[in-house]
């Protein structure tokens, strides 16, 4: 008995001490297997791919989330607890190395403001940042498309449903014949077989790809091609019918744009482990 007594204080300690991570920084965030799945659908070519495991965030990221660390809001639909909206693929990679910095964690995006990223190929876009993304890092970050489909899907949970977490739109998104063309406040509709809500509609959620077409060749932990013209974001949203708002489908957007169907969702590697 003292053994086991001995064992249990022993891994209370590890838990505690040597990872000592608060409750309300973790309770926000889904564990994601890692599993195998079908990706696309019939109109961007389905291919088999292959995940590590990864955490996502329950809900969008809140208005009151975004101003806590960028001290502004200009998003459409205003609401503390409404998704922030209008927001750039730069204003959000810069969210989460801020995010990274206050919540005591690594940094993943390294930023370089001066030197254009000649892989971005879109003209209109005169800020061009070169981003480097370190996978390893234990911060904040935009989750992959293939992360983000997955989880929508339900992971190694999923029951094949049409939208994320229902066939019945209604259960689980906010969208044109529900939403008065407006965003709502974030964890109101059903969750997903993986406990996320908002999978579908609301706003489109932001991803870390560079657009492209999909193949169909297998692929493992696919990230996107290395440059492009416009950025992956993912969802549906409330202004949009409900076509939209499956996991397979998906938009593009350079990076400099935004508009107020645009918001985002913080993904976390494994690499630092949170208490469920």
């Amino acid at each position: 008995m003292i053994k086991y007594s001995f064992i249990y204080f022993l891994l209370c300690f590890i838990t505690i001490f040597i990872y000592p991570i608060e409750p309300s920084k973790t309770d926000q965030f889904v564990f994601v297997e890692g599993g195998t799945f079908q990706m696309g659908d019939e109109s961007s070519k389905i291919h088999t791919v292959t995940l590590d495991s990864f955490y996502i965030s329950k809900y969008e990221l809140t208005q009151k989330e975004w101003t806590n660390v960028m001290e502004y809001n200009r998003s459409v639909f205003k609401g503390d607890e409404n998704p922030v909206d209008n927001i750039s693929f730069y204003e959000a990679i810069e969210f989460c190395n801020k995010k990274s910095l206050i919540d005591g964690l690594e940094e993943v995006y390294t930023i370089d403001k001066e030197n254009k990223d000649q892989k971005n190929r879109h003209t209109s876009d005169d800020l061009k940042w070169s981003i480097i993304c370190n996978w390893n890092a234990n911060g904040y970050r935009l989750p992959t498309e293939a992360e983000w489909e997955f989880a929508a899907k339900g992971g190694n949970k999923t029951k094949d449903y049409k939208f994320s977490g229902s066939n019945t739109i209604n259960n689980v998104a906010w969208y044109i014949e529900n939403s008065d063309k407006q965003t709502k406040p974030v964890g109101k509709k059903k969750p997903n077989e993986l406990g996320l809500y908002d999978m579908s509609g609301n706003v489109w959620e932001r991803c870390w790809d560079w657009y492209e077409l999909f193949t169909d060749l297998p692929a493992i932990n696919p990230r996107g091609a290395d440059g492009g013209y416009s950025k992956v974001y993912k969802g549906g949203g409330a202004g949009y019918q409900k076509d939209f708002n499956t996991p397979t489908g998906r938009g593009e957007l350079p990076g400099i744009r935004k508009n107020q169907n645009m918001g985002m969702r913080l993904a976390k590697s494994t690499s630092e482990i949170i208490i469920k």
